[in-house]
């Protein structure tokens, strides 16, 4: 757990305080650091493998650093394949 498996980007065009971007999603398996939009694993993702998509969809919101926020949605799709032979150690 805890391993890196993506790094999202997102680019603003202002300067200063207002292109400072932060990232954010809610799932149960996965979590991205709000700055530099890394996204790890969370937990055992074991029971992604049983299912029959195998697959995670995470709704990403970006936001600028403006006093009024703007902000950008996306949907990143996570797919996962042959659990057992190449989870990271420890999982």
């Amino acid at each position: 757990m805890g391993a890196t498996i993506a790094t999202l980007r997102a680019h603003d065009a202002d300067t200063g305080e207002n292109s400072q971007l932060t990232y954010r999603f809610t799932d149960e398996y996965f979590l991205i650091n709000e700055y530099t939009g890394a996204v790890m694993i969370f937990k055992d993702i074991g029971p992604l493998c049983n299912t029959f998509s195998q697959h995670a969809e995470l709704d990403v919101v970006v936001s600028d650093g403006g006093r009024l926020p703007l902000s950008s949605a996306m949907e990143f799709d996570i797919m996962v394949y042959d659990c057992e032979d190449y989870l990271p150690p420890g999982m």
